[in-house]
């Protein structure tokens, strides 16, 4: 698994401008589902898919970056 902490810089238009965590950016690789990712880092498909704006949690793509929160 690809992922970076992310510094508060980054983090400023995170989640409608209003940082309330911090975040990891995870690259997706093949065979990654959301839920999967989800299980892995304790957050929900439906968190993963606000945060990233994602408009089918059906399809995601090796390669593409996205955001999960760190609790």
């Amino acid at each position: 698994m690809e992922e970076k902490i992310l510094s508060n810089e980054e983090l400023a238009n995170v989640d409608g401008g209003e940082v309330i965590r911090k975040f990891i950016q995870y690259k997706i690789v093949r065979g990654d589902t959301l839920s999967h990712i989800a299980r892995v880092y304790h957050t929900t498909v439906e968190e993963l898919v606000r945060i990233n704006h994602i408009k089918d949690k059906n399809k995601i793509y090796a390669g593409d970056t996205i955001l999960i929160p760190v609790k």
